[in-house]
């Protein structure tokens, strides 16, 4: 009996040690810079919840932050870079590109913020396998 269930046991911590083997690909690690696409999706999601937080938000009185466009990415070679705090160097995309987004006040005012020019973006997977970025 006892070895039934050290046998179930076993079996079933094996099955569960093999669920991390199968890796699930994503674009970020089929290449080796990202697409237009993932640019725009990493620098949107950057400046709507990091840049623009809701703490952000509130202490300056922004509604709304919208109306991203971009430039066309320009990709440099793989170069290797250190991106965090006493991380080891780890390759990199460099990307340059130019945007622009708007800001909307409580007041009714509404900014365009354009970024970018004369930056590059050092674009990396995430432990998550999806593009994150530093502005060198």
């Amino acid at each position: 009996m006892h070895r039934l269930i050290i046998i179930a046991i076993t079996t079933t911590a094996l099955g569960l040690a093999g669920c991390g083997d199968k890796e699930k690909k994503t674009a970020a690690e089929d290449s080796t810079c990202p697409t237009q696409a993932e640019v725009e999706a990493a620098i949107t999601k950057h400046i709507t919840t990091n840049v623009w937080s809701p703490g952000e938000r509130d202490i300056w009185k922004i509604t709304a932050v919208d109306s991203f466009t971009f430039s066309p990415i320009e990709t440099g070679d793989i170069i290797n870079k250190q991106v965090e705090y006493g991380a080891e160097p780890r390759p990199v995309c460099p990307v340059r590109l130019t945007y622009s987004y708007k800001t909307h006040h409580s007041d009714g005012r509404v900014d365009t913020e354009e970024r970018g020019a004369n930056q590059t973006h050092l674009f990396y997977p995430d432990s998550f396998h999806s593009w994150t970025f530093k502005t060198d």
